[in-house]
Parts: C-alpha cells; sequence; structure tokens
C-alpha cells in the first residue's frame, strides 16, 4: 500500500508544513491566503507527479483516504477553520458568515 512510505517521508512533513502556514498570524485575510496559496503551489510543484499519484489515490482508496482523513482534520482542517473563527472574533470576516463553508471554499481553492 502507498500510506505508509507517504505518511513517513512526506505527507506529514509537508502538512505540519501548511498547517504552520495556516496558523500564521498575518494582519490581513487577503495577505494570509495569498501567502498560504502560493506556498501551497510551491509544495505541489515541487514534485506533481507525486501529487496527481496521491490525489488519485485518495479519491479511489476508502482505505488510504480513511487513513489519511486524521491527519488531514489536524493538520490542515482544525487549524484552518481556528484561525478563520479567531479572525471572525475579531472582526476581520463578519459574524454572519459560515466560517466552515468559507474554509471550504478556501480548501476546494488549493
Amino acid at each position: 500500500m502507498l500510506f505508509p512510505p507517504l505518511l513517513n517521508a512526506a505527507l506529514s512533513r509537508e502538512w505540519e508544513k501548511l498547517e504552520a502556514l495556516l496558523t500564521m498570524n498575518e494582519p490581513d485575510l487577503k495577505r494570509w491566503y495569498t501567502i498560504f496559496s502560493t506556498q501551497r503551489f510551491a509544495t505541489i510543484g515541487k514534485d506533481p507527479a507525486i501529487a496527481r499519484t496521491l490525489l488519485i489515490e485518495l479519491a479511489q482508496n476508502d482505505e488510504l483516504r480513511e487513513a489519511v482523513s486524521g491527519l488531514w482534520r489536524q493538520h490542515i482542517w482544525a487549524p484552518m477553520v481556528e484561525r478563520l473563527q479567531q479572525w471572525q472574533k475579531d472582526g476581520v470576516i463578519r459574524k454572519e458568515v459560515d466560517i466552515e463553508a468559507l474554509a471550504r471554499v478556501i480548501h476546494c481553492m488549493n
């Protein structure tokens, strides 16, 4: 199976880097999103074949998707939602905005 080597060699390290980007305290949402997206695309650009293979495997392999989901929630989803919620509390994001929907939009665009 593809998961153990990817998990130990690259996936966890890359997601920890993304988590650091997601939790950084930038002065505004636009700058935060620009830095996050730029770094995310640079990471994918380093080895597009691995990124493509991983995405295909995640789409087709239920066992891999289940194995990765906990790490994804820990390193990507939760930090993103927490950061957006903090901005909402600080008034950067309007109170009526559904933060989880905004997080899904940001994630889908990346």
